[in-house]
């Protein structure tokens, strides 16, 4: 199967869903969140960098912690550093193991670990 028939599935699951939303605390209030404006995360020690289509934040939150909130949401691990929302893909570079989202950034596959992201992005897609 086509990535491109991958995602198509993807987003025919996702409006057969509720809508969801999650909080997270960013300085001294909350914002609601809802998965489809997330691009990706970013780790950063114990703080993690969010970006979204309208904004960035840094959260006082590790990568796992979020990760954990969001699980099943369509969010793929690509590397120690970065959780990726599939819907964000932009283009997929098998060749130069890289992953272009939809702000322009790349996210670089390890590639020891390659056939095992691809494997997770395939499988986040189906969702």
């Amino acid at each position: 199967m086509k990535l491109s028939e991958l995602w198509f599935d993807l987003l025919e699951n996702l409006f057969q869903r509720p809508f969801r939303s999650f909080r997270v605390n960013v300085g001294n209030s909350y914002i609601k969140l809802y998965p489809g404006d997330i691009i990706r995360l970013e780790a950063d020690g114990s703080y993690c960098h969010l970006y979204t289509t309208k904004s960035n934040f840094v959260l006082s939150k590790n990568l796992k912690n979020l990760e954990d909130s969001i699980h099943g949401w369509g969010f793929v691990r690509v590397n120690r550093s970065n959780l990726i929302n599939v819907v964000h893909i932009k283009k997929l570079d098998l060749d130069h193991a890289l992953i272009v989202m939809s702000d322009g950034h790349q996210v670089r596959i390890p590639r020891r670990s390659k056939e095992e992201v691809v494997r997770r992005l395939e499988k986040g897609l189906k969702k």
